[in-house]
């Protein structure tokens, strides 16, 4: 099985998802592509951008699966790239504001 696994803000944590679940299914081909962990609010809003510009063969390349992290716009680059839109997509939530710890303020 092909899997393109996208990282939008590739910090420090999300980078030991990736990495640990490409070592957990050494099975799978996994293609990463991965965006630095910088300019948070233009990479949330930009990453579909870049990678369709920077990518475009990458991304059309032939997979099985999708696997993108919560901060990859999906909506966007399946516009810029539609071959991406024939693939079966699960998205990653690393963190989300319900579950996350509260503070003592």
């Amino acid at each position: 099985m092909r899997c393109l696994l996208l990282s939008a803000y590739h910090a420090q944590s999300h980078a030991a998802w990736a990495e640990g679940l490409m070592a957990a299914l050494p099975e799978v081909d996994w293609t990463l592509l991965t965006l630095p962990p910088r300019y948070f609010s233009w990479r949330l809003r930009g990453n579909s951008l870049s990678w369709a510009m920077l990518e475009r063969e990458v991304l059309e390349a032939d997979y099985d699966v999708l696997l993108a992290s919560s901060m990859t716009d999906l909506s966007a680059l399946r516009g810029l790239c539609p071959a991406l839109c024939r693939l079966p997509t699960a998205v990653y939530f690393h963190e989300n504001q319900f579950a996350y710890p509260g503070s003592d303020r």
